[in-house]
């Protein structure tokens, strides 16, 4: 695992201690809530905010939207090698805003009106490894940035960069010491506006513009424990903006993104309430090559069904039931240990998908956050 270059960096950049806190790594709390990065009961302090029935826009969308306070470029990837051995990829970059914006440009070099963090992840499952690194610059002087057409997003050394003129193909590109991966996104496949056409409400006044695009075709070359993998697959990206997402009675939350071996993709959220109830903005769809239903929390569950406990003490649920209308999903970590020990901890991995035989029938990603903070709660 690889960190920043300089911690005094971060400290310098003080609402990205939204991230961090600077906090020590002994700490037993999440250096910042993720409900208080992502919104909480805040107000929007001259950033915009998303609106419904705003359109998506490809090609300009894939690029930065600064009058927001936060968006990422989230890719995670199915593989597996020659010899069929599964391997699993995270590559992530977020844009926070330090201020609201100004309508001038920085006033010097190395003023900045942005800070970008990356992370990505390998996980092997057949070594038994998670290897990740974590990435933060501002976003000046040409640090790290986003262009829309040819589309690029990089942030030290990270990037996700177009091929040619159209958005795909798309090249991921990371190096480090335990981390090295080199993969190709190809087009062929599927466009998803999440919510209402691209609106996804978390809340009563919490909302993001979000689309995904599914099924992607990857190859490439992995490198872990300093062996080269050629691999193939495909991927999953989902693009998100927004200024408050999460309000104050949610402390996280749980996501899939599966992709099944009917062809179907699948994916659902829970919003974790402090009361424990069902949040009312929990989401679901399911895509195939025709249609895209969607759920609203009446007719699908959420339920975990095992947990790993960290070194902290903190408990994530790995493995899961999905409940679909009548279809049921058993979904388990492929590892269980694919925690991101980063600046805001959350768990992050590659799962199995069964039927109720324990037939697999698919692979994608769990994403898991706040647990963290529950943890040292329990503590007190």
């Amino acid at each position: 695992m690889s960190g920043p270059r300089s911690a005094s960096l971060l400290c310098l950049l003080v609402p990205l201690c939204l991230l961090s806190a600077c906090q020590p790594e002994s700490d037993t709390a999440d250096a910042m809530p993720v409900t208080q990065l992502l919104g909480g009961s805040g107000g929007t302090d001259g950033f915009a905010v998303a609106e419904q029935g705003v359109a998506i826009e490809l090609p300009a969308d894939h690029g930065a939207h600064n009058a927001f306070r936060s968006e990422w470029w989230y890719f995670t990837a199915v593989l597996s090698d020659a010899e069929g051995s599964p391997f699993g990829v995270q590559f992530t970059i977020f844009r926070q805003a330090l201020r609201p914006p100004q309508g001038t440009p920085p006033e010097c070099d190395w003023c900045a009106d942005h800070a970008w963090l990356g992370h990505v992840a390998i996980t092997d499952v057949n070594g038994g490894r998670h290897e990740h690194l974590e990435r933060l610059a501002r976003g000046s002087p040409g640090l790290a940035g986003a262009v829309a057409k040819p589309f690029s997003v990089w942030v030290d050394g990270l990037s996700a960069t177009s091929v040619g003129a159209e958005f795909l193909p798309l090249r991921l590109f990371a190096r480090s010491a335990d981390v090295d991966i080199d993969l190709t996104l190809d087009p062929g496949g599927r466009l998803v506006l999440q919510g209402d056409r691209g609106y996804s409400a978390k809340g009563p006044n919490q909302a993001s513009h979000y689309f995904s695009m599914t099924r992607l075709p990857v190859t490439g070359t992995l490198t872990v424990s300093q062996r080269s993998h050629q691999v193939t697959g495909h991927a999953w990206l989902d693009r998100e903006w927004s200024t408050s997402v999460l309000s104050g009675g949610q402390r996280g939350w749980d996501w899939l993104a599966l992709s099944l071996a009917d062809g179907r993709d699948v994916m659902a959220f829970r919003l974790r309430r402090a009361d424990a109830s069902r949040d009312p903005f929990d989401q679901a769809i399911v895509i195939d090559a025709r249609n895209q239903r969607r759920y609203t929390p009446e007719h699908f569950a959420l339920e975990p069904t095992r947990v790993w406990r960290d070194e902290r003490g903190a408990s994530w649920p790995v493995g899961w039931r999905l409940q679909i209308a009548d279809e049921v999903f058993h979904i388990d970590a492929m590892l269980d240990d694919q925690l991101m020990r980063t600046m805001v901890r959350y768990w992050e991995g590659l799962v199995r998908v069964s039927d109720a035989d324990g037939t697999e029938i698919g692979r994608g990603y769990l994403e898991l956050t706040g647990y963290e903070r529950d943890a040292a709660k329990q503590n007190e």
